[in-house]
């Protein structure tokens, strides 16, 4: 199926649990079953009685020091390795607990407080209605059979969710508008869940077009439940699967039912509790082993383990679903599945962290009854040493997208052993099967590939962090690659392709451009006489915005061990001399940050007169696997001396002074934020770390953080991870400062965040306030929080909770930054086209 947000169609690769960037909408969206997407620009405002309790807003504050209120703590500690750990903040992991509630309400009050000396705060979120306010459209699809109808993902402006549509005609006749009169949504969760914090989080067309299924999350948890829609009815079926998480659905081609993995209910946890906006369908195995009066899942912290790959058959209770396969052995294995091109085997991936690595199962689907699955699941490859990432087969020939061998990916092919040969039971002759290399390894990073027009694959490659897309036939491969021209330097934000239709769609976008959806036609010819023809098929227009007011450049700096790092500087032309800037990065899971674009940006590039920079720094994918993991486990420091150096270039070159300079970052960005601010305060004038990380001893205790010891390792495992880990875990590095103060910091998180917990926040917050907040040299600096309720880590976030959160996050950095308000651009009636 099409991944999620406005429109992927691309394979699934790693199942991405790790702590990914919630909101600084620079992380490209990659597996439709991923759950830790970040979210599209999206929002509304929240934190426990914001506003409400003004009139406490002078207890915050005495004179020119801010007092903190006191958190419930307690003489907890714990050794590590000989060692002796003070965990005073411990009682800070329980989010239920009404010490932590009355704790979390007075840090909102400071927050509030703090934010709203910001004179203009109103005009930075009135801006946001004007140029966010413009229509948003994905790649369109086709599902069914070749007749089938297209689909797309729209929003009209300043919707919560991103709505799911059906149209018919042919997308090659014409454009975008010659579909527009005959679309009709599928699926509004606008129309459904008005509140707007129920998104969708999974979805998957059955063969034949005729039925949806897809998943449903509510208040940020990643925790959805699977439901299953007539397409021509809109109606939805009686099913109802609960306790999914990290899954994608798979369905068999006799449309009776899908593949699918879940987590057992975790005891006392109803996933359903306090929801006024009941999702269709029924029954009662919404319920953890508690039932009624359960606490509400996306809220516990108890780690996810034991996942099962199960089949549900079409009609029947959830709780008869087959269990297809498991690990009992190892319990935070994770899985994936998918079914071939042409519906006859069903492939399990195996993960075990958050590498690019997995093992990689089949099984035959010659017949699927009763949810059986008839034959064998032959393990072809049973080991962790490179990712193995399915792209189409012919029969039993085979072509996987992989790292074996080679760190910035090639293209393999293989031929399956025969159905019932002696090789599928033998691990040795599995292991040596033979394999074939059908596109080598480049210097440029093969981010992914499709196949398409039947004998074609779309190849897209990263070089100096922008997308190059080619094409090449899989039954000519000496025949070499063409490579389709892009408008600029930018990114392929989503492409939608199938091995059965004779085109593919792809947006294009980058800092200054909100994105353009091309067509490629591969049954028609170019002037060369080659198969597939460009066009444009749809113009994003955004209100108020004139790209050439603007200009991007990129740039390279020198990290402590000589690397090249690279990055972004986007800010207005002509603007000249040192400015308030912010300074975006994240350095971890492989994930590349690359050029897109953000209308909630222009307020701070044209009203603030900031300038953005986005860092390359490693352990993101920019690179290729080693670029990864030079920036992870014990080489993590390399992450904060990269992000160091280019703040220290921005300096230097007079983008921005220390004091001007904000660095930003989410997840494992708002580790890299806090890391970054405790190691080098003298660089930095503030820092907003969002849903971060800082508890780098007892992460992997909570949820899903179990699977990020591969990029941070295991300090109850490894007296080197734990020394590794101790000297740069925020939470663990916080010294009273006596010359040089940390810089203003704001923390946000969220109380149903079920991937990176609160409690991180919490005890970060605690900690920062106790032994840094009272240093006299810290008097005119805030260490304060945003706290929202009913909202996550950030994918699905509403719209309005976007706006809202990203109007809070410019009033915070301008204020520290000394950046001021300025009409210009605001009614000058503009709009550029891209």
């Amino acid at each position: 199926g099409a991944a999620l947000g406005l429109g992927l169609a691309r394979r699934p690769a790693t199942p991405l649990t790790g702590p990914t960037p919630p909101a600084a909408r620079f992380a490209r969206r990659t597996d439709p079953a991923a759950a830790c997407r970040g979210p599209s620009p999206r929002n509304a405002r929240v934190a426990p009685a914001r506003g409400a309790m003004a009139s406490e807003s002078s207890t915050a504050k005495a004179g020119d020091a801010f007092v903190y209120p006191d958190a419930p703590r307690d003489d907890t500690t714990f050794t590590l390795h000989g060692r002796e750990i003070a965990d005073p903040y411990r009682p800070l992991e329980d989010p239920d607990a009404p010490a932590t509630k009355a704790w979390v309400k007075a840090q909102n009050v400071i927050t509030d407080e703090y934010l709203g000396r910001f004179a203009d705060k109103g005009k930075i979120r009135a801006r946001f209605d004007v140029t966010y306010d413009y229509e948003k459209l994905g790649s369109p699809f086709r599902r069914g059979h070749d007749d089938g109808a297209f689909y797309y993902f729209r929003n009209s402006g300043l919707q919560n969710q991103n709505v799911l549509y059906r149209a018919g005609g042919d997308p090659l006749a014409a454009d975008f508008e010659s579909m527009r009169d005959s679309e009709r949504a599928l699926l509004d969760l606008n129309a459904e869940f008005p509140g707007g914090t129920t998104a969708l989080s999974t979805f998957s067309f059955s063969e034949d077009g005729k039925l949806l299924g897809y998943g449903l999350s509510k208040d940020g948890s990643d925790w959805s439940t699977l439901y299953v829609r007539d397409v021509e009815t809109g109606e939805n079926l009686p099913d109802k699967v609960p306790w999914t998480k990290f899954t994608g659905i798979s369905w068999t081609h006799d449309g009776k039912g899908f593949f699918y993995c879940r987590y057992p209910a975790p005891p006392g946890v109803d996933i359903d509790a306090g929801d006024a906006e009941e999702s269709k369908g029924g029954g009662d195995e919404s319920k953890g082993e508690e039932g009624a009066g359960a606490k509400k899942a996306g809220t516990e912290v108890e780690a996810n383990k034991g996942q099962q790959v199960c089949y549900h058959r079409l009609g029947t209770a959830a709780s008869e679903d087959v269990v297809v396969f498991e690990w009992p052995e190892d319990k935070d294995w994770r899985f994936g599945t998918e079914v071939t091109d042409d519906g006859a085997f069903l492939l399990i991936s195996v993960y075990n962290g958050c590498d690019p690595v997995n093992r990689l199962f089949y099984a035959p689907l010659t017949d699927v009854a009763e949810g059986q699955v008839h034959g064998k699941i032959v393990k072809l490859i049973d080991n962790f040493d490179a990712q193995y990432e399915y792209l189409a087969n012919t029969g039993r020939l085979f072509y996987f997208k992989t790292n074996k061998d080679a760190p910035r990916y090639r293209i393999i092919s293989t031929t399956l052993p025969e159905a019932g040969a002696a090789a599928e039971d033998d691990a040795d002759a599995l292991a040596a099967w033979p394999i074939t290399e059908f596109v080598a390894q480049t210097d440029d990073v093969l981010s992914y590939a499709v196949a398409a027009a039947e004998d074609f694959l779309v190849l897209c490659y990263l070089h100096d962090v922008c997308d190059h897309v080619y094409l090449m036939r899989l039954s000519d491969a000496a025949a070499g690659r063409r490579e389709v021209p892009l408008p600029a330097p930018g990114t392929i934000a989503s492409l939608s392709a199938r091995r059965r239709d004779h085109f593919c769609f792809f947006k294009f976008t980058n800092f200054l451009s909100p994105g353009t959806v091309f067509k490629l036609d591969f049954g028609a010819n170019d002037a060369d006489g080659q198969p597939g023809v460009l066009s444009r098929w749809y113009k994003t227009e955004v209100r108020e915005f004139d790209e050439d007011l603007f200009e991007t450049t990129q740039r390279f700096t020198t990290s402590k061990d000589g690397t090249r790092v690279p990055y972004f500087v986007v800010a207005k032309r002509g603007g000249g001399g040192p400015r308030p800037c912010i300074l975006y990065g994240y350095g971890g899971f492989n994930i590349s940050i690359q050029p897109s674009f953000s209308s909630l940006r222009l307020a701070w590039l044209q009203n603030l007169g900031g300038a953005l920079v986005v860092a390359n720094i490693r352990g993101g994918g920019e690179y290729g696997e080693e670029w990864h993991k030079a920036g992870s486990l014990r080489q993590k420091q390399n992450v904060f001396d990269d992000f160091a150096a280019v703040a220290e270039t921005l300096v230097k070159d007079g983008v921005t002074t220390p004091a001007q300079l904000c660095i930003q970052g989410g997840s494992n960005g708002g580790l890299l934020v806090l890391a970054c601010a405790l190691q080098r305060p003298e660089l930095y004038g503030a820092g907003i770390s969002q849903v971060p990380v800082t508890d780098m001893l007892r992460f992997h205790k909570f949820t899903i953080g179990h699977a990020w010891c591969t990029d941070y390792g295991n300090a109850d495992e490894s007296k080197e991870d734990f020394e590794a880990q101790m000297a740069y875990s925020p939470l663990h590095n916080v010294k009273a400062p006596t010359d040089t103060p940390l810089p203003a910091l704001l923390i946000t998180t969220a109380d149903h965040d079920d991937r990176v917990v609160p409690l991180h926040s919490f005890k970060m917050l605690a900690t920062l306030q106790a032994v840094a907040g009272k240093a006299p040299v810290q008097a005119s600096r805030p260490l304060i929080a945003r706290i929202e309720v009913n909202a996550g880590h950030g994918a699905g976030k509403p719209t309005s909770k976007v706006l809202d959160e990203y109007a809070d996050i410019y009033a915070f950095a301008a204020l520290s930054t000394g950046a001021t308000w300025s009409d210009a651009g605001a009614d000058d009636g503009g709009k550029t086209k891209a």
